[in-house]
């Protein structure tokens, strides 16, 4: 199965988003250890959103 996204983008509220952060962190396959790529490092900002994203769902806004 393949599939592709915009490893710079974060999703929150069923939407990519640049991470506020600008940071990538390593993306490793779990089975040998290989490096796969990079992807969007969120941070305190991006999990503030996410929570957002999350409650207003709820809520249903």
């Amino acid at each position: 199965m393949a599939f592709s996204f915009d490893c710079s983008r974060v999703f929150i509220g069923g939407r990519w988003l640049p991470g506020t952060s600008g940071q990538t962190l390593d993306l490793l396959n779990p089975s040998d250890g290989s490096s796969l790529g990079e992807i969007a490092r969120g941070n305190a900002e991006d999990i503030d959103l996410a929570v957002s994203a999350a409650r207003d769902s709820l809520d249903g806004e």
